[in-house]
């Protein structure tokens, strides 16, 4: 413990020294070169690396300028690849990811298009590389998986035997460490609940091209990396509730393999008895370096096994809602209930063994008692009731049935009033019409008689003017001649 703090204080004055250090404005970074001169400057700090993209991210915000979202989408480039290599290091450099999952969910904030643009084109990259690796492996060689599964695994992989004398066993090659990083970053990045997504969907097609291999992984580092993709596919389908049967069928030829099941030969996994308690596998346990020392063996086994049986009950879980439950399930519960089952396994994954084979067990038996069988018009349809018409002889149109006859009466004089009521309403209507129509015809005929008198004094005036102009004419010519 005395240990731990001093290791613990002298980490914290290297950053607190490597912080004061760093420089307020850092360019962005447009080469590897100059990402690992950024990286550099933190010390090899988590805090200090943080801190120095944090001051990258700020001077290249795209709120200061428009110009800095083609150097965020290279930035983005650039921690994908890094990224990826620091999982793919031997051993991995886990303590060094953080700050770069973090600065890319910042980027991908400002540049969503950009950031997704890049990560489609890293699982292109790494679909391809899965591809070569599954050829190397078809063509007879290991594939690119590392023979680390210790001494106690030899070349039987996690099934036992094959059996059977020349054939060669097909094995499910596994992605590497940095294909299983760049899903697992992208499972993080983007919420795993929309039907149709831009990474998510191409993400989780090649989880399903990868788990849709048959066989099983070769070695212990094949079978932890392919628990660590059925934890990945089990976080892309549990928002939304998908069934994927790559994931379905995997877990099945896993848990055949653990209890047995996988072959003739070799008898399982090959667990160990000693009585420990299962951990969370470790990411770093994935890489090709990783070799298992004969004292954590049994450790080992019974940790992949707890992370199989954990990834059992969380997919019964999952789907327990689903009509075909008891079908999906049934060699599940028929492999957990096997006489002889739990004692194949160590004493440290009975109490898990028991708790898988009961809920599985449980769910198929709640899916079958929900079920209802299927009637044909189990009830027949009411029909509408039918009522006889009343009808009366005396009836008479223009008397009232009421029994009162003063109110009935008094009822009648309501009517005859209001329809003299509105028949005086119409009348004065008709009268105020008639009347209005006079008074507008006698200004008619007052404006005609007043414009005709107008006309006809200038038609005098007009000839007056004109007699007067013909006489004074007249003069001026008598007087011309004299």
């Amino acid at each position: 413990e005395e240990e731990e703090e001093e290791d613990g204080k002298r980490r914290g004055t290297i950053g607190s020294a490597s912080l004061a250090a760093l420089p307020f404005v850092i360019p962005c970074p447009a080469t590897s070169s100059e990402l690992d001169a950024v990286l550099a400057l933190g010390g090899g700090g988590a805090e200090a690396v943080r801190e120095a993209l944090h001051r990258v991210l700020a001077g290249a915000h795209i709120k200061l300028r428009e110009e800095n979202r083609p150097k965020l989408a290279r930035l983005a480039v650039l921690l994908l690849r890094k990224l990826q290599a620091l999982a793919a290091a031997s051993p991995p450099r886990l303590g060094e990811t953080a700050p770069l999952a973090a600065a890319l969910r910042s980027i991908a904030a400002q540049a969503p298009l950009e950031v997704a643009q890049a990560c489609i084109d890293r699982l292109l990259a790494a679909r391809a590389q899965w591809l070569r690796l599954r050829r190397d492996a078809a063509a007879g060689g290991d594939g690119g998986e590392d023979r680390d599964g210790g001494s106690e695994e030899g070349s039987e992989g996690c099934g036992g035997g094959a059996g059977g004398g020349g054939r060669r066993k097909r094995w499910l090659v596994p992605l590497p460490p940095g294909g299983l990083a760049l899903v697992a970053c992208c499972v993080q990045l983007y919420p795993a609940s929309d039907y149709r997504h831009a990474v998510l969907s191409p993400c989780a097609l090649l989880v399903a091209e990868v788990l849709a291999q048959e066989g099983l992984p070769r070695g212990r580092v094949g079978l932890r990396r392919t628990l660590f993709l059925c934890s990945q596919a089990l976080k892309l389908v549990t928002p939304s509730k998908r069934f994927m049967p790559e994931l379905h069928t995997t877990l099945h030829r896993l848990l055949a393999a653990s209890l047995g099941g996988g072959g003739s030969g070799g008898g399982g996994v090959g667990w160990a008895g000693a009585a420990v308690r299962p951990r969370p596998l470790s990411f770093a346990t994935l890489g090709g370096s990783y070799c298992v020392a004969t004292a954590e063996a049994e450790q080992a086994s019974v940790d992949e096994g707890g992370a199989l049986l954990s990834l059992v009950q969380s997919l019964a879980e999952l789907h327990a809602q689903l009509p075909s439950f008891a079908e999906l399930f049934a060699p599940h519960a028929a492999l957990l209930g096997a006489p002889g089952g739990a004692a194949r396994l160590p004493p440290a994954l009975h109490a898990a063994h028991e708790a898988a084979r009961a809920l599985v067990e449980l769910r198929i038996g709640r899916a079958i008692a929900g079920r209802r069988p299927l009637r044909l018009q189990r009830r027949a349809p009411v029909p509408i009731k039918l009522l006889n018409p009343v009808f009366e002889d005396d009836f008479q149109p223009g008397r009232d049935a009421d029994p009162d006859r003063e109110r009935a009466q008094l009822q009648l004089l309501k009517r005859k009033a209001k329809k003299e009521h509105k028949g005086a309403a119409r009348e004065l209507r008709k009268d105020g019409a008639f009347l209005a129509g006079e008074r507008e015809r006698e200004k008619r005929q007052r404006d005609d008689y007043l414009e005709a008198r107008g006309k006809r004094a200038v038609q005098i005036m007009q000839e007056q003017e004109h007699a007067w102009k013909q006489q004074k004419k007249v003069k001026r010519d008598a007087a011309k001649e004299l």
